[in-house]
């Protein structure tokens, strides 16, 4: 229902805002402040907090992991990563220095977090600064805002902005950088533990999946292949030619069948040839 989605309520609070603002008579600092209020500036990160005061169940995002393994980096915290450093020994050595790993990158991932949110909500205070001076300006005689649509409008140009100049700077580039990379070692070890959870149950990993989509895949453009290059010499060879009619070998006629009564004459026989005279020789 739309009543119960946490995101209606964050919508409906800044609508009424807004409803009050171009209906006029409010002041703009205070204005400012409550606006300030309603979307939640004094969170670590004011801008990820927003996004998830609209989840709803089942959208979760690295802040539940975050969450589920928070007393576990405390208690490694207060024991200043002692805990961490210890010599992995016995049967179970490999999966200790891998949750050893994995702990250290949380750790890592916790610290770099900080930092970058440190980021956002500076960005943020100068968001609600540059807001607050533009909503001067708009307080003027023939500047009022005339609707809501307008306040967001306003709230969104001074927003870039501030976004904008925080970005480019370049502690933004390495604490976002920093932020990136150490994430992306904490993914990399909670998907080591699950193929090793995922192994002790005889099930597929996802290391397994991908190999086996690869070899799919490379069978796929082999069979393109073959079947583009038979194609192309099917159209490469010559046409074969057609054959005619084929023509009936002429048999030599028969002689006419002698008439009855009549005995059949023999064939004449061929005239022999005749031996040469003797030559009579001369008496000397």
């Amino acid at each position: 229902m739309p009543g119960s989605y946490p995101g209606f309520d964050l919508f409906a609070r800044m609508q009424e805002l807004a409803a009050r603002m171009a209906a006029g008579g409010a002041d703009a600092h205070d204005f400012a402040a409550e606006w300030k209020r309603t979307l939640g500036a004094t969170a670590p990160n004011p801008f990820a907090s927003a996004f998830e005061a609209m989840g709803g169940e089942g959208m979760q995002g690295p802040g539940a992991w975050n969450a589920a393994v928070a007393p576990w980096l405390e208690a490694a915290r207060r024991e200043g990563g002692a805990l961490l450093g210890l010599p992995a020994f016995g049967l179970g050595r490999e999966h200790q220095e891998r949750l050893q790993a994995l702990a250290r990158a949380q750790l890592e991932y916790a610290q770099r977090e900080g930092e970058f949110n440190l980021l956002m909500l500076r960005a943020l205070e100068r968001a609600h600064a540059l807001f607050s001076a533009k909503l001067v300006e708009r307080s003027a005689p023939g500047k009022a805002l005339a609707s809501a649509r307008a306040l967001f409008d306003l709230w969104i140009d001074a927003a870039e902005e501030a976004y904008a100049e925080t970005a480019l700077s370049p502690e933004f580039r390495s604490a976002y950088g920093a932020l990136v990379n150490a994430q992306m070692r904490v993914r990399q070890g909670v998907q080591r533990e699950v193929e090793q959870a995922a192994a002790q149950f005889g099930m597929p990993t996802r290391t397994e999946v991908d190999a086996a989509h690869r070899r799919i895949a490379e069978l796929e453009r082999a069979l393109r292949r073959l079947r583009d290059g038979d194609a192309a010499a099917r159209a490469r060879a010559p046409a074969p030619a057609r054959a005619g009619p084929a023509k009936q070998a002429k048999t030599p006629a028969r002689p006419p069948a002698p008439a009855a009564g009549k005995p059949a004459k023999a064939p004449a026989r061929p005239p022999s040839a005749k031996k040469p005279a003797p030559v009579a020789r001369k008496k000397r």
